[in-house]
């Protein structure tokens, strides 16, 4: 009795017949054609007539004049013609048997290797489907060569160890997962570390580490190291799992947490942690904005995640390509392999690193880290800027420190450039210092034959407007950039930025806050202190000078930007080199911070040469010893605040109130000859006062002395009422500063900046107003120094009585939520992040997806080819057992078929675990009895099959056949044939796989759409603007109701884009007019 399995798939349902099919053989005997048929119809009604077969009620017979005619029937009819049967000679020992292709699990006919996905994927429905008609086939074959119709086979069939493969958990599509898997958590770990180091780029805390004296080559070495050891980690945790975890992670078959896999798979997960970390280090090299860097970053992972899934539906060749070009690719090769492999290998086999596929991949996977570090070194040397780069070699244009002509100096503001020697020692000096940039075949002089001096205790200010080259200037002092022409000294030795011990006499801080916000402000002192030393308790003097002692655990990102300015400064003092560079050391920092940091340069400049480069010139007259002024690259004056003032006849300015300007000019003309009476008009266009009363002197800067007789005459004046009010303005080197920019430009920025200061250096005796009681006050309005004003006033309205308030109008809900949703948009569609992510992305995305699906055909028919089941086809590993213990057939100890048998007992492999079995790769075990004292000749068989070995039932099956057969006929050596051939059929599954990964790669892009919107959001909470508007009286009902609109609005727009871009790029499923409203339903409700 055939007992294999109760759910057959042979059909038994009275509304639908089924049809086996039969091709009779084109016989060349003798016999007359009625005979033939009659006997070729009594053939097929017998095995119609088998009890294998017919207990199906209905199952019917069909019968073709040729093979081609029931294949033709098979395609029109798939699901009714379940089987065909072609005889291939008279005799009837070879019949080919076809059934349904689909039917074969998904691997070649012709293999025969144990695969235990065949458990789970459709393996069943090929058993159940072949072995009860082979096994009719067989019953009406041997009762024709025995010529006895009573012979009966009563066959058991069950599965071998089937306890073990029923707990088997190793799906067809699950080596997929496992390398998907794999990818995704070696890549989570650089997602994240790509965006550090593109930080520390953005916020120039590169630059200040580099300046510091590390190499460039060190601070990626650094970063490639920590990536490495992270990415180490997770391959050891990953080894782990596999290690303990098998039965979740490995069907047991694998032998995946044996020593040698693990080693391999270790040693794999090494090589793509390199070439990961190289691959972080190309994109860190090549972005500098951190607003981009998260969408390549997630673009990164999503790549490599999935990457392989497409590149394993490929041949061989292509995926070979693959690994040469994608790690991912080759790691997932080597486990696909892997997994392959250690189904017939044993478990401290090393040959698995002799297979040809695993030696490829490993060297793709060792070329593929070269190949990214190479990538890495070379956008390095193209992109980032001079003495940042690896190779050390880079400087463009390189110094040759060439000696110029004495017409190529600039020497025409010579004269304005005090000739100072100083009596300390030379610490700095900058002889003809030039750099050159090149834009569109032009050369711009970003500084032009700067020549400059600096002694021990001194402070020199260099002050001018921006992009004026003194940027640059800092940049070549402290190494980050080369000088085109000239050279720079420290202590006496040029200065070469590759020299560290030149590096390390140098203290600087950058213009921006070059701190590490997740420190603590603790940590980040002893995070620079490891490039250069600092005194902790000249360090801990500072902190207390400027409040932050008590800081010292406290969060940089919690400090105010004017407290990580005094910090820089604090951490730049403490170092107690003999040169300080600052740059722009008090911009964007208040007024009291301002004195305070100027307080500190001048109380800890002793034993050092401070250079402070800066754009207020007030900075420089409280702080200077020097103080040069740089317009365009070239110092257009430079010199002590006295040399300055004298050199260019700077005047005090004596303005006074009154109405008798004639007495008051002789009182001032008979004190100091030399002073000079400013004509009213002129004043007027400098102060735009048109006050009558107010006149003005020029007193020159030599009569200080004469100061004191000139207001005891004023005071008496005063005394008399000939004087209201008087105002003595010292002379400022703003004024000069102003008259020496001869640009435009540089005038705007200077008005801009100075107008707030500049009457600070009044000295002012204020005098009370007799009938107001109150006291004057005016804005001095610097529009035109040349004297081009409009002469406009400063109109100033003094309100008694507060205004009437404005009528107020309250909007309605919908008009409030209309107006949010707008302002939404706006915020949307100005930031880059979100058209990259909302349109660009899933435009071209989905354009590539959508041309690749429809150039790739829908399906594709699979001609599987044949296989010829026969005891002597069987290969040489594979293994048949005989239980001689439970037999009492003496044809059993004689038949054999080469060197495939071994006798144990059925209960042997009870004790055999599952890696023993897969080892031997035993096909089945086969025990069998014969009944001579039954009239019915009874042959009973107890088959026992290894259901994750392809073909072993008809293997087994075949095998019984010709074990009977050799029994009765034994003077005749016949062997029964048999091959399988099944119908050609749609292959269908590759396209629902790249469906499935469409599919998921479209939801990732949706995704990365949600997540940048979300951020939107994000930032509206931590800037708290959901509570500004809850101040001006907007519910916050009504703002999420606006932000939910405006998100789904969007979220919309991008579905229906992909949706566009499929039409548009012609893909047959968007022509449907079913499947675009079951899309649009999934829409909305998603």
């Amino acid at each position: 009795m055939f007992s294999i399995n109760p759910d057959i798939t042979i059909s038994n349902n009275p509304q639908e017949m089924t049809y086996i099919g039969f091709v009779q053989p084109k016989t060349q005997s003798q016999t007359q054609p009625q005979n033939l048929n009659k006997t070729q119809d009594t053939l097929i009604s017998s095995i119609m007539n088998d009890k294998n077969i017919s207990k199906y009620n209905y199952v019917s017979k069909l019968i073709f004049d040729n093979e081609t005619e029931m294949e033709q029937y098979y395609f029109n009819n798939p699901k009714k013609l379940i089987a065909g049967i072609i005889f291939n000679n008279d005799n009837l020992t070879s019949y080919t048997l076809r059934i349904s292709g689909n039917l074969i699990p998904g691997i070649s006919i012709n293999s025969i290797e144990q695969d235990s996905s065949f458990i789970k994927h459709n393996a069943t429905d090929y058993y159940n489907i072949l072995a009860p008609i082979q096994m009719a086939v067989d019953n009406v074959i041997l009762k024709r060569i025995s010529n006895n119709q009573y012979l009966n086979v009563n066959t058991s069939i069950n599965k071998l160890i089937s306890p073990i493969l029923e707990e088997d958990k190793f799906y067809p599509y699950y080596p997929l997962i496992v390398v998907f898997l794999i990818n995704f958590i070696m890549m989570i770990t650089i997602i994240y570390t790509i965006p550090l180091m593109v930080n520390e780029k953005e916020n120039k805390l590169k630059e200040f580490i580099i300046s510091s004296g590390v190499p460039p080559f060190l601070y990626w070495l650094s970063w490639i190291i920590t990536n490495c050891f992270f990415l180490i980690i997770n391959s050891i945790l990953i080894n782990s799992v596999i290690t303990f975890l098998p039965s979740l992670l490995f069907s047991n078959d694998s032998a995946f947490y044996t020593w040698t896999h693990l080693s391999l798979s270790f040693t794999t997960l090494v090589i793509h942690s390199i070439s990961l970390t190289n691959l972080s280090f190309l994109l860190a090299v090549v972005q500098d904005n951190l607003g981009t860097v998260t969408i390549t970053s997630y673009t990164l992972l999503f790549l490599f995640s999935v990457i392989y899934t497409g590149f394993h539906f490929c041949s061989d060749f292509i995926q070979i390509i693959g690994s040469f070009l994608f790690s991912s690719v080759a790691i997932g090769k080597i486990y696909m392999k892997m997994l392959d492999v250690s189904k017939y290998t044993l478990p401290h086999e090393i040959k698995i690193f002799l297979e040809k596929d695993i030696i490829i991949s490993l060297i793709g996977l060792v070329w593929c880290s070269l190949f990214y570090f190479g990538l890495a070194i070379l956008f390095d040397f193209l992109f980032s800027k001079e003495n940042q780069s690896i190779i050390p070699w880079k400087t463009h244009p390189q110094n040759k420190d060439q000696e110029l002509s004495d017409s190529a100096r600039t020497t025409a503001w010579a004269k304005d450039i005090e000739d100072y020697k100083g009596n300390e020692k030379v610490v700095v000096e900058l002889d003809n210092l030039s750099k050159i940039y090149h834009y569109k075949k032009r050369q711009i002089p970003a500084v032009d034959h700067i020549s400059l001096t600096g002694y021990k205790n001194e402070i020199i200010v260099i002050v001018g407007p921006n992009e004026s080259g003194k940027t640059t200037l800092f940049n070549m002092l402290t190494g980050l950039i080369n000088p085109t022409h000239g050279s720079i000294k420290y202590m006496g030795k040029k200065f070469i930025p590759q020299d560290i011990k030149a590096r390390n006499c140098i203290d600087f801080c950058p213009p921006q806050s070059a701190l590490i916000k997740s420190f603590t402000v603790m940590e980040n002192i002893k995070f620079f202190s490891r490039f250069k030393p600092i005194e902790m308790e000249r360090l801990n003097d500072i902190l207390l000078a400027i409040n932050l002692e008590n800081d010292k655990n406290t969060s940089v990102k919690h400090l105010t930007s004017d407290q990580c300015q005094l910090l820089c400064i604090a951490i730049a003092l403490s170092g107690n080199q003999p040169i300080l560079v600052l740059d722009e050391p008090t911009k964007n920092v208040n007024k009291f911070n301002k004195k305070v940091i100027g307080r500190m340069i001048s109380f800890f400049k002793k034993d050092k040469t401070v250079i402070l480069i800066s754009s207020d010139i007030k900075e420089a007259e409280f702080i200077a010893d020097r103080t040069f002024f740089f317009s365009y690259g070239k110092i257009r004056c430079g010199g002590s605040n006295i040399f300055l003032k004298k050199h260019f006849n700077l005047d005090y300015e004596l303005k006074v109130e009154t109405n008798n300007q004639a007495y008051v000019n002789s009182m001032i003309q008979s004190i100091i000859p030399t002073s000079k009476y400013l004509p009213q008009y002129i004043s007027s266009l400098q102060t735009s006062n048109d006050r009558s009363n107010l006149h003005t002197w020029l007193l020159p800067l030599n009569t200080t002395e004469k100061f004191d007789s000139l207001f005891k005459e004023l005071n008496n004046l005063d005394t008399n009422n000939d004087v209201e009010k008087c105002y003595l303005k010292a002379p400022s080197l703003t004024d000069l500063y102003i008259s020496l920019m001869n640009k435009e430009e540089d005038e705007k920025f200077i008005r801009e900046e100075l107008n707030e200061h500049h009457n600070e250096n009044d000295i002012e005796v204020e005098l009370c107003d007799s009938q107001t009681n109150s006291h004057q006050h005016f804005a001095i309005n610097i529009n035109n120094i040349n004297g081009n004003s409009d002469n406009e006033n400063l109109i100033v309205k003094d309100y008694t009585t507060l205004p009437e308030p404005l009528p107020t109008h309250h909007s309605s809900a919908f008009a409030i939520i209309k107006q949010l949703i707008q302002l939404k948009y706006k915020i949307y569609f100005r930031k880059k992040s979100f058209i990259i992510y909302s349109f660009i992305l899933p435009t071209v995305v989905s354009f590539m997806l959508f041309t690749f699906l429809r150039k790739t055909p829908y399906t594709k028919v699979v001609y599987p080819g044949t296989k010829v089941i026969t005891p002597t086809t069987l290969p040489k590993n594979i293994h048949m057992n005989i239980d001689l213990n439970h037999s009492n057939m003496e044809i059993l100890h004689r038949y054999s078929i080469q060197d495939n048998v071994r006798n144990n007992p059925v209960e042997w492999f009870n004790e055999l675990n599952h890696q023993n079995l897969m080892h031997w790769n035993f096909m089945s075990s086969i025990s069998g009895k014969f009944n001579n004292q039954s009239s019915l000749q009874e042959y009973k068989f107890d088959l026992y099959y290894n259901e994750t070995m392809l073909h072993s039932l008809p293997y087994s099956i075949n095998y019984i056949t010709n074990l009977i057969a050799a029994d009765r006929n034994e003077t005749k050596n016949t062997t029964i044939e048999m091959n399988i051939n099944p119908f050609p059929y749609i292959d269908i599954n590759t396209t629902h796989m790249l469906l499935i990964n469409t599919c998921f790669i479209l939801n990732v892009v949706l995704i990365l759409c949600s997540i940048n919107k979300s951020d939107v959001v994000a930032q509206e909470r931590e800037h708290m603007i959901i509570n500004q508007l809850r101040i001006s009286g907007i519910h916050r009902n009504l703002y999420w109701l606006s932000t939910m609109i405006t998100d789904i609005s969007l979220y919309m727009m991008s579905c229906f884009l992909i949706v566009l871009v499929g039409i548009l790029c012609f893909y047959q499923p968007f022509f449907n007019i079913y499947a675009i409203i079951v899309l649009l339903i999934i829409i909305i409700l998603k």
